[in-house]
Protein backbone atom coordinates (compact mmCIF):
# COMPACT_ATOMS: atom_id res chain seq x y z
CA UNK A 1 0.00 0.00 0.00
CA UNK A 2 1.15 3.52 -0.74
CA UNK A 3 0.49 6.54 1.48
CA UNK A 4 0.51 10.42 0.67
CA UNK A 5 0.59 12.25 3.68
CA UNK A 6 -1.56 15.73 3.50
CA UNK A 7 -0.48 18.76 5.81
CA UNK A 8 -3.81 20.88 5.42
CA UNK A 9 -4.48 24.14 7.63
CA UNK A 10 -7.98 24.98 7.73
CA UNK A 11 -8.24 28.57 9.25
CA UNK A 12 -6.36 30.33 6.56
CA UNK A 13 -5.93 30.22 2.46
CA UNK A 14 -3.54 29.86 0.48
CA UNK A 15 -2.61 26.78 2.21
CA UNK A 16 0.48 24.02 2.08
CA UNK A 17 0.29 20.42 1.45
CA UNK A 18 2.98 18.57 2.63
CA UNK A 19 3.76 15.39 1.82
CA UNK A 20 5.18 13.58 4.94
CA UNK A 21 8.76 11.99 4.55
CA UNK A 22 9.03 8.33 6.06
CA UNK A 23 10.34 8.49 9.29
CA UNK A 24 13.26 5.72 8.33
CA UNK A 25 16.85 6.73 6.94
CA UNK A 26 16.55 8.55 3.90
CA UNK A 27 18.08 6.70 0.65
CA UNK A 28 20.34 7.72 -2.22
CA UNK A 29 20.00 5.60 -5.57
CA UNK A 30 22.86 6.21 -8.12
CA UNK A 31 21.19 6.25 -11.33
CA UNK A 32 25.00 6.81 -13.52
CA UNK A 33 28.15 6.91 -12.60
CA UNK A 34 31.70 7.09 -14.25
CA UNK A 35 32.42 4.08 -16.43
CA UNK A 36 29.43 2.53 -15.84
CA UNK A 37 27.87 1.16 -19.36
CA UNK A 38 25.13 2.80 -20.83
CA UNK A 39 22.12 0.50 -21.82
CA UNK A 40 22.89 -1.40 -25.22
CA UNK A 41 26.42 -1.11 -24.40
CA UNK A 42 28.27 0.94 -26.69
CA UNK A 43 29.91 3.00 -24.40
CA UNK A 44 30.03 4.01 -20.72
CA UNK A 45 29.31 7.28 -18.87
CA UNK A 46 32.43 9.60 -18.49
CA UNK A 47 30.84 12.98 -17.77
CA UNK A 48 27.39 13.57 -16.79
CA UNK A 49 25.10 16.83 -16.74
CA UNK A 50 22.49 18.57 -13.98
CA UNK A 51 19.77 16.40 -14.11
CA UNK A 52 15.93 16.77 -14.58
CA UNK A 53 13.42 15.07 -12.19
CA UNK A 54 9.50 14.15 -12.83
CA UNK A 55 7.19 13.33 -10.54
CA UNK A 56 7.10 9.42 -11.11
CA UNK A 57 10.99 9.68 -10.23
CA UNK A 58 12.80 9.32 -13.58
CA UNK A 59 15.92 11.46 -14.13
CA UNK A 60 16.96 12.97 -17.42
CA UNK A 61 20.85 13.75 -18.10
CA UNK A 62 23.03 14.44 -21.21
CA UNK A 63 26.18 12.79 -20.50
CA UNK A 64 29.80 12.40 -22.91
CA UNK A 65 30.15 8.77 -23.27
CA UNK A 66 33.71 7.05 -23.55
CA UNK A 67 34.62 3.70 -25.53
CA UNK A 68 31.85 4.07 -28.22
CA UNK A 69 31.99 2.76 -31.29
CA UNK A 70 31.61 5.93 -33.20
CA UNK A 71 34.38 7.51 -31.40
CA UNK A 72 33.27 11.37 -31.86
CA UNK A 73 30.39 10.30 -33.80
CA UNK A 74 27.92 8.86 -31.56
CA UNK A 75 29.75 9.76 -27.67
CA UNK A 76 26.98 12.50 -26.77
CA UNK A 77 23.60 11.12 -25.36
CA UNK A 78 20.54 12.17 -23.44
CA UNK A 79 19.22 9.13 -20.95
CA UNK A 80 16.64 8.90 -18.31
CA UNK A 81 16.07 6.67 -15.92
CA UNK A 82 15.18 5.62 -12.44
CA UNK A 83 18.14 3.46 -11.77
CA UNK A 84 21.03 2.39 -12.38
CA UNK A 85 20.05 -0.83 -14.24
CA UNK A 86 16.80 0.74 -15.99
CA UNK A 87 17.61 3.85 -18.66
CA UNK A 88 16.37 4.52 -21.46
CA UNK A 89 18.66 6.20 -24.67
CA UNK A 90 16.19 10.02 -25.42
CA UNK A 91 18.33 10.56 -28.24
CA UNK A 92 22.29 10.45 -28.95
CA UNK A 93 24.55 11.78 -31.40
CA UNK A 94 24.91 10.77 -34.53
CA UNK A 95 20.93 9.28 -34.98
CA UNK A 96 19.62 10.45 -38.03
CA UNK A 97 16.87 12.64 -37.33
CA UNK A 98 13.26 11.12 -38.40
CA UNK A 99 12.94 13.42 -41.62
CA UNK A 100 15.92 11.87 -43.22
CA UNK A 101 17.65 15.56 -42.86
CA UNK A 102 20.88 15.45 -41.27
CA UNK A 103 22.14 13.32 -37.82
CA UNK A 104 21.86 14.92 -34.32
CA UNK A 105 25.28 16.38 -33.78
CA UNK A 106 25.03 18.43 -30.37
CA UNK A 107 22.13 19.19 -27.85
CA UNK A 108 21.33 21.37 -24.82
CA UNK A 109 20.53 19.96 -20.97
CA UNK A 110 16.82 18.31 -21.42
CA UNK A 111 13.67 19.35 -19.72
CA UNK A 112 11.60 16.66 -18.28
CA UNK A 113 7.76 16.49 -17.68
CA UNK A 114 5.96 14.22 -15.96
CA UNK A 115 4.55 11.88 -18.62
CA UNK A 116 8.52 11.24 -18.94
CA UNK A 117 8.84 12.98 -22.17
CA UNK A 118 11.74 15.45 -22.26
CA UNK A 119 12.32 18.40 -24.38
CA UNK A 120 15.85 19.65 -25.80
CA UNK A 121 17.11 21.82 -28.67
CA UNK A 122 19.17 20.22 -31.04
CA UNK A 123 22.22 21.23 -33.33
CA UNK A 124 22.41 18.99 -37.29
CA UNK A 125 25.02 17.76 -39.27
CA UNK A 126 24.65 17.03 -42.79
CA UNK A 127 21.64 18.71 -43.24
CA UNK A 128 20.58 19.49 -46.84
CA UNK A 129 20.19 23.29 -46.40
CA UNK A 130 23.43 23.37 -44.30
CA UNK A 131 23.34 26.42 -41.91
CA UNK A 132 19.77 27.24 -42.84
CA UNK A 133 18.34 24.26 -41.46
CA UNK A 134 20.74 22.53 -39.04
CA UNK A 135 18.92 23.03 -35.30
CA UNK A 136 15.51 22.02 -33.96
CA UNK A 137 13.98 21.41 -30.93
CA UNK A 138 12.33 18.19 -30.73
CA UNK A 139 10.94 15.78 -28.16
CA UNK A 140 11.31 12.34 -27.22
CA UNK A 141 9.92 9.99 -24.75
CA UNK A 142 12.52 6.62 -25.08
CA UNK A 143 10.18 4.60 -27.42
CA UNK A 144 9.81 6.12 -30.28
CA UNK A 145 11.70 8.31 -32.59
CA UNK A 146 12.21 12.06 -31.40
CA UNK A 147 9.32 14.07 -32.66
CA UNK A 148 10.64 17.84 -33.98
CA UNK A 149 8.50 20.84 -32.19
CA UNK A 150 10.07 23.17 -34.56
CA UNK A 151 12.85 23.16 -36.94
CA UNK A 152 15.28 25.76 -38.30
CA UNK A 153 13.83 26.95 -41.67
CA UNK A 154 10.73 25.92 -41.32
CA UNK A 155 7.87 28.77 -42.06
CA UNK A 156 7.05 30.87 -39.10
CA UNK A 157 3.42 30.63 -37.98
CA UNK A 158 2.23 33.57 -39.97
CA UNK A 159 3.85 32.50 -42.95
CA UNK A 160 6.19 35.71 -42.99
CA UNK A 161 9.60 34.83 -42.68
CA UNK A 162 11.34 31.22 -41.37
CA UNK A 163 12.94 30.15 -38.07
CA UNK A 164 16.54 31.03 -38.26
CA UNK A 165 17.74 30.42 -34.39
CA UNK A 166 16.15 29.24 -31.16
CA UNK A 167 17.10 30.71 -27.72
CA UNK A 168 18.26 28.18 -24.99
CA UNK A 169 15.01 28.89 -22.99
CA UNK A 170 12.55 26.18 -23.54
CA UNK A 171 10.14 24.27 -21.10
CA UNK A 172 7.12 21.73 -21.70
CA UNK A 173 4.24 21.23 -19.97
CA UNK A 174 2.23 17.58 -19.18
CA UNK A 175 0.48 17.67 -22.22
CA UNK A 176 3.36 17.65 -24.03
CA UNK A 177 3.57 21.21 -25.25
CA UNK A 178 6.35 23.20 -25.01
CA UNK A 179 6.97 27.09 -25.34
CA UNK A 180 10.28 28.41 -26.78
CA UNK A 181 12.48 31.53 -27.71
CA UNK A 182 12.69 32.18 -31.66
CA UNK A 183 14.46 34.46 -33.90
CA UNK A 184 12.55 35.00 -37.32
CA UNK A 185 14.60 35.64 -40.73
CA UNK A 186 12.15 37.86 -42.85
CA UNK A 187 13.99 37.13 -45.77
CA UNK A 188 14.48 40.81 -47.19
CA UNK A 189 18.09 41.32 -46.50
CA UNK A 190 18.33 42.27 -43.12
CA UNK A 191 19.97 39.37 -41.65
CA UNK A 192 19.31 36.01 -40.34
CA UNK A 193 17.03 37.64 -37.35
CA UNK A 194 15.30 40.36 -38.01
CA UNK A 195 12.24 39.35 -35.42
CA UNK A 196 12.50 37.41 -32.71
CA UNK A 197 9.50 35.85 -30.73
CA UNK A 198 7.41 33.25 -28.29
CA UNK A 199 6.12 30.41 -29.45
CA UNK A 200 4.42 26.70 -28.32
CA UNK A 201 4.16 23.63 -30.39
CA UNK A 202 3.58 20.21 -29.78
CA UNK A 203 4.77 18.23 -32.70
CA UNK A 204 1.55 17.66 -33.77
CA UNK A 205 0.25 20.77 -34.87
CA UNK A 206 2.48 23.89 -36.60
CA UNK A 207 3.74 26.13 -33.43
CA UNK A 208 1.96 28.96 -32.28
CA UNK A 209 2.94 32.63 -32.07
CA UNK A 210 2.46 34.04 -28.36
CA UNK A 211 4.26 36.96 -29.06
CA UNK A 212 6.74 38.55 -31.43
CA UNK A 213 8.60 41.68 -31.87
CA UNK A 214 6.63 44.54 -33.32
CA UNK A 215 3.52 43.28 -32.33
CA UNK A 216 1.38 45.81 -30.13
CA UNK A 217 1.12 45.58 -26.61
CA UNK A 218 -2.40 44.39 -24.90
CA UNK A 219 -3.11 48.08 -23.91
CA UNK A 220 -1.40 49.27 -27.69
CA UNK A 221 0.93 51.54 -25.76
CA UNK A 222 3.63 50.07 -27.61
CA UNK A 223 5.16 47.24 -29.42
CA UNK A 224 7.44 44.07 -28.55
CA UNK A 225 10.89 44.72 -28.94
CA UNK A 226 13.37 41.92 -26.94
CA UNK A 227 12.28 38.97 -24.81
CA UNK A 228 13.73 36.93 -22.20
CA UNK A 229 13.28 33.51 -20.39
CA UNK A 230 9.45 32.26 -20.27
CA UNK A 231 7.41 30.08 -18.14
CA UNK A 232 4.00 27.94 -19.25
CA UNK A 233 1.85 26.34 -17.41
CA UNK A 234 -0.80 23.25 -17.75
CA UNK A 235 -3.02 25.55 -19.85
CA UNK A 236 -0.34 26.32 -22.51
CA UNK A 237 -0.21 29.98 -21.17
CA UNK A 238 3.17 31.63 -21.41
CA UNK A 239 4.56 34.45 -19.21
CA UNK A 240 7.31 36.67 -20.06
CA UNK A 241 9.47 39.73 -19.98
CA UNK A 242 9.61 42.09 -22.73
CA UNK A 243 11.22 45.26 -23.22
CA UNK A 244 8.52 47.56 -25.26
CA UNK A 245 9.53 50.57 -28.54
CA UNK A 246 6.99 53.19 -29.19
CA UNK A 247 5.71 53.64 -25.74
CA UNK A 248 3.95 57.12 -24.69
CA UNK A 249 6.26 57.45 -22.24
CA UNK A 250 9.51 57.14 -23.61
CA UNK A 251 11.79 55.67 -21.20
CA UNK A 252 9.05 55.54 -18.17
CA UNK A 253 7.11 52.60 -19.68
CA UNK A 254 8.88 50.61 -22.24
CA UNK A 255 8.96 47.38 -20.47
CA UNK A 256 6.61 44.98 -18.54
CA UNK A 257 5.35 41.01 -17.48
CA UNK A 258 2.67 39.61 -19.60
CA UNK A 259 1.03 36.31 -20.23
CA UNK A 260 -0.75 34.87 -23.46
CA UNK A 261 -1.48 31.72 -24.81
CA UNK A 262 -1.82 32.52 -28.50
CA UNK A 263 -5.49 32.46 -28.94
CA UNK A 264 -7.07 35.04 -25.84
CA UNK A 265 -5.46 38.08 -25.82
CA UNK A 266 -2.90 39.20 -24.29
CA UNK A 267 -2.98 40.06 -20.49
CA UNK A 268 -0.55 42.63 -19.11
CA UNK A 269 0.79 41.42 -15.24
CA UNK A 270 2.76 44.45 -14.40
CA UNK A 271 4.08 47.08 -16.92
CA UNK A 272 6.65 49.93 -16.09
CA UNK A 273 5.28 53.14 -14.67
CA UNK A 274 2.11 51.07 -12.57
CA UNK A 275 1.51 51.93 -9.38
CA UNK A 276 2.88 49.13 -6.56
CA UNK A 277 0.96 47.80 -3.96
CA UNK A 278 -0.01 50.05 -1.36
CA UNK A 279 1.12 52.77 -3.46
CA UNK A 280 4.59 53.80 -2.37
CA UNK A 281 6.14 53.93 -5.77
CA UNK A 282 6.09 52.51 -9.14
CA UNK A 283 7.08 49.61 -10.91
CA UNK A 284 10.61 50.41 -12.95
CA UNK A 285 12.31 47.10 -13.76
CA UNK A 286 11.31 43.35 -14.18
CA UNK A 287 12.92 40.20 -13.92
CA UNK A 288 12.02 37.02 -15.96
CA UNK A 289 9.11 35.62 -14.15
CA UNK A 290 8.01 32.29 -13.09
CA UNK A 291 4.05 30.79 -13.46
CA UNK A 292 1.96 28.07 -12.10
CA UNK A 293 -0.86 26.27 -13.29
CA UNK A 294 -3.52 29.15 -12.04
CA UNK A 295 -1.87 31.51 -14.32
CA UNK A 296 -0.38 33.37 -10.93
CA UNK A 297 2.99 35.28 -11.69
CA UNK A 298 5.64 35.89 -9.65
CA UNK A 299 8.46 38.29 -10.61
CA UNK A 300 11.20 40.33 -8.82
CA UNK A 301 10.74 44.19 -9.55
CA UNK A 302 12.90 47.49 -8.76
CA UNK A 303 10.59 50.44 -7.98
CA UNK A 304 11.51 54.07 -8.32
CA UNK A 305 10.08 57.23 -6.65
CA UNK A 306 9.50 55.32 -3.34
CA UNK A 307 9.10 57.31 0.14
CA UNK A 308 12.26 55.46 0.78
CA UNK A 309 14.63 55.77 -1.56
CA UNK A 310 17.18 52.76 -1.78
CA UNK A 311 15.83 51.57 1.76
CA UNK A 312 12.54 50.18 0.02
CA UNK A 313 13.28 50.25 -3.88
CA UNK A 314 12.50 46.68 -4.87
CA UNK A 315 10.79 43.50 -3.94
CA UNK A 316 9.48 40.23 -5.21
CA UNK A 317 5.62 40.50 -6.13
CA UNK A 318 2.96 37.91 -7.66
CA UNK A 319 -0.42 39.25 -10.17
CA UNK A 320 -2.42 37.20 -12.45
CA UNK A 321 -3.48 40.12 -14.40
CA UNK A 322 -7.09 40.25 -13.15
CA UNK A 323 -6.31 41.85 -9.78
CA UNK A 324 -3.28 44.29 -9.16
CA UNK A 325 -0.39 42.86 -8.58
CA UNK A 326 0.74 41.43 -4.51
CA UNK A 327 3.53 41.92 -2.36
CA UNK A 328 5.19 38.51 -1.70
CA UNK A 329 8.46 40.18 -0.05
CA UNK A 330 9.65 44.51 -0.17
CA UNK A 331 13.02 45.99 0.82
CA UNK A 332 13.20 47.41 4.36
CA UNK A 333 10.57 45.19 5.41
CA UNK A 334 10.87 43.24 8.67
CA UNK A 335 12.05 39.55 8.42
CA UNK A 336 9.95 37.86 10.46
CA UNK A 337 11.15 35.42 13.74
CA UNK A 338 14.44 37.48 13.96
CA UNK A 339 16.41 41.06 13.74
CA UNK A 340 17.02 42.27 10.29
CA UNK A 341 15.50 43.86 7.59
CA UNK A 342 15.31 42.41 3.81
CA UNK A 343 17.70 44.11 1.62
CA UNK A 344 18.34 42.06 -1.30
CA UNK A 345 16.31 39.27 -3.37
CA UNK A 346 17.58 36.44 -5.85
CA UNK A 347 15.57 34.49 -8.18
CA UNK A 348 12.11 33.42 -7.20
CA UNK A 349 9.65 30.07 -8.06
CA UNK A 350 5.97 29.66 -7.33
CA UNK A 351 4.24 26.58 -6.35
CA UNK A 352 0.29 25.87 -7.38
CA UNK A 353 -0.92 27.23 -4.40
CA UNK A 354 0.56 30.80 -5.15
CA UNK A 355 3.37 30.72 -2.23
CA UNK A 356 6.49 31.70 -3.40
CA UNK A 357 9.91 30.86 -2.38
CA UNK A 358 13.28 33.70 -2.68
CA UNK A 359 16.77 33.82 -0.93
CA UNK A 360 16.98 37.06 0.67
CA UNK A 361 20.01 39.01 1.85
CA UNK A 362 19.10 40.13 5.10
CA UNK A 363 20.35 44.01 6.73
CA UNK A 364 21.06 43.91 10.07
CA UNK A 365 21.15 48.11 10.22
CA UNK A 366 24.44 47.48 12.34
CA UNK A 367 26.32 49.99 10.22
CA UNK A 368 28.69 47.04 8.91
CA UNK A 369 26.98 46.58 5.34
CA UNK A 370 24.22 46.88 3.14
CA UNK A 371 23.86 42.94 4.18
CA UNK A 372 24.98 40.70 6.70
CA UNK A 373 22.75 37.63 6.47
CA UNK A 374 21.24 35.52 4.10
CA UNK A 375 18.35 33.21 3.92
CA UNK A 376 15.33 31.36 2.07
CA UNK A 377 11.79 32.62 2.73
CA UNK A 378 8.21 31.34 1.57
CA UNK A 379 5.48 33.83 0.69
CA UNK A 380 2.21 33.80 0.15
CA UNK A 381 1.20 37.42 -0.25
CA UNK A 382 -0.80 37.77 2.97
CA UNK A 383 -0.43 40.07 6.13
CA UNK A 384 1.97 37.83 8.14
CA UNK A 385 2.13 35.30 5.26
CA UNK A 386 6.25 34.91 5.03
CA UNK A 387 7.99 32.11 6.78
CA UNK A 388 11.74 31.63 7.01
CA UNK A 389 12.87 28.47 6.42
CA UNK A 390 16.50 28.79 6.46
CA UNK A 391 18.93 31.49 7.80
CA UNK A 392 22.68 32.27 8.30
CA UNK A 393 23.81 30.81 11.55
CA UNK A 394 21.36 28.00 11.73
CA UNK A 395 22.54 24.95 12.88
CA UNK A 396 23.61 21.91 10.26
CA UNK A 397 21.57 18.66 10.86
CA UNK A 398 23.81 16.30 12.29
CA UNK A 399 25.83 18.90 13.99
CA UNK A 400 29.43 20.09 12.26
CA UNK A 401 28.80 23.57 11.34
CA UNK A 402 26.22 26.36 10.51
CA UNK A 403 24.35 27.72 7.53
CA UNK A 404 26.09 30.65 5.70
CA UNK A 405 24.97 31.39 1.90
CA UNK A 406 22.46 29.97 0.15
CA UNK A 407 21.44 29.34 -3.50
CA UNK A 408 17.76 29.82 -5.47
CA UNK A 409 15.98 26.63 -4.17
CA UNK A 410 13.62 24.68 -6.18
CA UNK A 411 10.07 24.12 -4.62
CA UNK A 412 6.46 21.50 -5.34
CA UNK A 413 3.21 21.89 -4.41
CA UNK A 414 3.45 20.59 -0.64
CA UNK A 415 5.88 23.51 0.40
CA UNK A 416 8.77 21.38 0.30
CA UNK A 417 12.55 22.38 -1.14
CA UNK A 418 15.68 21.87 -1.62
CA UNK A 419 18.92 24.17 -2.38
CA UNK A 420 22.77 24.29 -2.13
CA UNK A 421 24.04 26.29 1.06
CA UNK A 422 27.83 27.32 2.27
CA UNK A 423 28.52 25.40 5.40
CA UNK A 424 30.93 27.31 8.25
CA UNK A 425 32.71 24.36 9.55
CA UNK A 426 33.68 25.02 13.47
CA UNK A 427 37.48 24.86 12.94
CA UNK A 428 37.42 27.38 10.09
CA UNK A 429 36.60 27.31 6.12
CA UNK A 430 33.66 26.28 4.11
CA UNK A 431 32.32 23.98 2.19
CA UNK A 432 28.89 23.14 0.41
CA UNK A 433 26.22 20.82 1.16
CA UNK A 434 23.07 20.22 -0.81
CA UNK A 435 19.98 20.09 1.41
CA UNK A 436 15.97 19.61 1.91
CA UNK A 437 13.22 21.27 4.13
CA UNK A 438 9.99 19.65 4.80
CA UNK A 439 7.35 22.16 6.37
CA UNK A 440 6.40 19.23 9.11
CA UNK A 441 9.84 17.57 9.44
CA UNK A 442 11.81 20.42 8.94
CA UNK A 443 15.52 20.52 7.35
CA UNK A 444 17.27 17.66 6.24
CA UNK A 445 20.96 16.95 4.82
CA UNK A 446 21.05 15.70 1.57
CA UNK A 447 24.52 15.51 0.39
CA UNK A 448 27.99 17.48 1.64
CA UNK A 449 31.38 17.83 0.12
CA UNK A 450 33.82 15.93 2.17
CA UNK A 451 31.37 13.74 2.76
CA UNK A 452 31.99 9.49 2.24
CA UNK A 453 30.35 8.11 -1.07
CA UNK A 454 30.93 5.18 -3.02
CA UNK A 455 34.33 4.72 -1.31
CA UNK A 456 35.59 7.97 -2.28
CA UNK A 457 34.45 11.66 -0.84
CA UNK A 458 31.93 14.24 -2.20
CA UNK A 459 33.68 17.09 -3.74
CA UNK A 460 31.00 18.89 -5.55
CA UNK A 461 27.19 18.70 -6.74
CA UNK A 462 24.60 20.30 -8.16
CA UNK A 463 20.77 20.13 -9.33
CA UNK A 464 18.25 22.28 -11.20
CA UNK A 465 16.86 24.77 -8.98
CA UNK A 466 13.61 25.67 -10.68
CA UNK A 467 14.14 29.36 -9.24
CA UNK A 468 17.40 29.71 -11.46
CA UNK A 469 15.66 28.06 -14.46
CA UNK A 470 12.54 28.09 -16.62
CA UNK A 471 9.98 25.94 -14.59
CA UNK A 472 7.89 23.11 -16.16
CA UNK A 473 10.86 20.46 -16.68
CA UNK A 474 14.24 21.26 -15.41
CA UNK A 475 13.65 20.84 -11.64
CA UNK A 476 15.67 19.07 -9.37
CA UNK A 477 12.65 18.70 -7.32
CA UNK A 478 9.59 16.77 -7.72
CA UNK A 479 6.19 16.41 -5.84
CA UNK A 480 7.28 12.95 -3.84
CA UNK A 481 10.07 15.12 -2.34
CA UNK A 482 13.04 13.32 -4.39
CA UNK A 483 15.83 15.33 -5.04
CA UNK A 484 18.19 14.65 -8.27
CA UNK A 485 21.79 15.61 -8.22
CA UNK A 486 24.95 15.61 -10.00
CA UNK A 487 27.89 14.71 -8.17
CA UNK A 488 31.59 14.53 -8.25
CA UNK A 489 33.42 12.44 -6.25
CA UNK A 490 37.26 13.09 -5.37
CA UNK A 491 38.48 10.31 -7.39
CA UNK A 492 37.24 11.87 -10.52
CA UNK A 493 34.47 9.72 -10.93
CA UNK A 494 31.03 11.65 -11.04
CA UNK A 495 27.07 10.58 -11.82
CA UNK A 496 23.58 11.08 -11.22
CA UNK A 497 21.75 10.13 -7.96
CA UNK A 498 18.22 10.81 -6.65
CA UNK A 499 17.46 11.33 -3.10
CA UNK A 500 14.69 10.31 -0.95
CA UNK A 501 13.56 10.24 2.44
CA UNK A 502 10.61 7.93 1.79
CA UNK A 503 11.51 4.38 2.55
CA UNK A 504 9.12 3.26 -0.47
CA UNK A 505 7.52 5.22 -3.66
CA UNK A 506 4.66 7.63 -2.84
CA UNK A 507 1.37 8.42 -4.82
CA UNK A 508 2.20 11.53 -6.77
CA UNK A 509 -1.10 13.55 -5.75
CA UNK A 510 -1.87 17.01 -5.56
CA UNK A 511 -4.63 18.88 -3.87
CA UNK A 512 -5.82 21.62 -6.52
CA UNK A 513 -8.91 23.69 -4.27
CA UNK A 514 -10.30 23.09 -0.51
CA UNK A 515 -12.75 24.70 1.35
CA UNK A 516 -14.97 24.05 4.17
CA UNK A 517 -18.87 23.61 4.57
CA UNK A 518 -20.94 25.64 5.91
CA UNK A 519 -18.47 28.63 5.28
CA UNK A 520 -17.92 30.81 8.32
CA UNK A 521 -19.49 31.75 10.58
CA UNK A 522 -20.08 28.05 11.11
CA UNK A 523 -23.02 26.35 12.75
CA UNK A 524 -21.60 25.18 16.19
CA UNK A 525 -23.49 22.49 15.88
CA UNK A 526 -23.03 20.85 12.99
CA UNK A 527 -20.06 18.96 11.87
CA UNK A 528 -17.69 20.57 9.98
CA UNK A 529 -17.08 19.42 6.26
CA UNK A 530 -13.70 19.43 3.84
CA UNK A 531 -14.10 19.63 -0.25
CA UNK A 532 -11.17 18.58 -1.58
CA UNK A 533 -9.91 18.38 -5.17
CA UNK A 534 -7.41 16.79 -6.46
CA UNK A 535 -5.31 15.16 -9.47
CA UNK A 536 -3.15 12.25 -9.22
CA UNK A 537 -0.84 9.82 -11.51
CA UNK A 538 -1.59 6.80 -9.37
CA UNK A 539 -3.20 4.14 -11.22
CA UNK A 540 -5.07 2.82 -8.34
CA UNK A 541 -9.00 2.76 -9.02
CA UNK A 542 -10.19 4.22 -5.58
CA UNK A 543 -8.48 5.51 -2.48
CA UNK A 544 -9.53 5.93 1.35
CA UNK A 545 -8.67 9.00 2.99
CA UNK A 546 -8.24 9.22 6.94
CA UNK A 547 -7.75 12.84 8.89
CA UNK A 548 -6.39 13.56 12.55
CA UNK A 549 -4.91 16.85 14.24
CA UNK A 550 -2.35 14.25 16.08
CA UNK A 551 0.51 13.50 14.43
CA UNK A 552 1.97 10.64 16.88
CA UNK A 553 -0.62 8.73 16.52
CA UNK A 554 0.28 5.77 13.48
CA UNK A 555 -1.68 6.85 10.61
CA UNK A 556 -3.60 3.28 10.70
CA UNK A 557 -5.43 4.33 13.59
CA UNK A 558 -6.43 7.54 11.68
CA UNK A 559 -10.43 7.84 11.16
CA UNK A 560 -11.51 7.07 7.53
CA UNK A 561 -13.27 10.32 6.06
CA UNK A 562 -16.37 7.69 4.55
CA UNK A 563 -16.08 5.42 2.31
CA UNK A 564 -13.61 4.99 -0.83
CA UNK A 565 -13.41 7.27 -3.49
CA UNK A 566 -13.63 6.16 -6.71
CA UNK A 567 -10.85 7.43 -8.94
CA UNK A 568 -13.79 9.20 -11.15
CA UNK A 569 -14.11 11.29 -8.10
CA UNK A 570 -11.04 13.90 -7.96
CA UNK A 571 -13.95 16.52 -6.85
CA UNK A 572 -14.91 15.13 -2.97
CA UNK A 573 -16.85 16.26 0.16
CA UNK A 574 -15.97 14.45 3.65
CA UNK A 575 -17.79 15.11 7.08
CA UNK A 576 -15.02 14.83 9.28
CA UNK A 577 -17.67 13.96 12.29
CA UNK A 578 -15.50 17.22 14.27
CA UNK A 579 -18.05 19.97 15.38
CA UNK A 580 -17.34 23.27 13.41
CA UNK A 581 -17.03 24.66 17.00
CA UNK A 582 -14.39 22.08 18.15
CA UNK A 583 -12.26 22.51 14.84
CA UNK A 584 -8.86 22.11 15.59
CA UNK A 585 -6.25 24.73 14.02
CA UNK A 586 -4.61 22.06 11.74
CA UNK A 587 -6.16 18.74 9.91
CA UNK A 588 -3.75 16.18 8.71
CA UNK A 589 -5.01 13.83 5.71
CA UNK A 590 -3.25 10.51 4.05
CA UNK A 591 -4.30 9.45 0.99
CA UNK A 592 -3.47 5.44 0.75
CA UNK A 593 -4.25 3.28 -2.39
CA UNK A 594 -7.58 0.90 -1.96
CA UNK A 595 -5.59 -2.32 -3.16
Amino acid sequence: MKFTALSLCVQALPFLVAALPGTSSAATVVIAIYGQSVPGGNGTYTFVEVPSISNSGQVAFRSVLGSTSGGADDNLVIMRGNSGTEAVQLVRKGQASPDGNGVFSTFRDPALNNHDVAVFLIYLSGTTGGTSDDSGIFKSNGVAAPIPIVREGQPAPDAVGVFSFFGEYYVMNDAGQAAFNGSINLNNGGGLLDQDGIFRGDGVTGPVQIARRGQATPTGNGTYAFFDEIALNESGQVAFWSSLTGTTGGGNDNEGVFRGDGAAPTVTIAREGQAVPAGNGEFFLFNSPVMNDAGQVAFFANLRNTSGGDNDNLGIFRGDGATGPVTIARRGEAVPGGSGTFWMFGRETINQAGVVAVTVDINLNNGEGPYDEEGIILGDGTPGGITMVARTGQAVPGGNGTLYTFTNPALNNAGQLAFRASILKPGGGSEFGLFFFDPLEGLFLICRAGAPFLGSTVDTFNFFNSGGYPTDGRTGLNESGEVAFEFVLDNGKEGIARWSTAPGPVIPLQITDFQMEPPPPWDPFGYAQVILQWKTSSNATSFNVRYSDDLSLPTSEWPLMGAPVPREEPVTTFETGIPAFFLPPKLFFVVEEVE
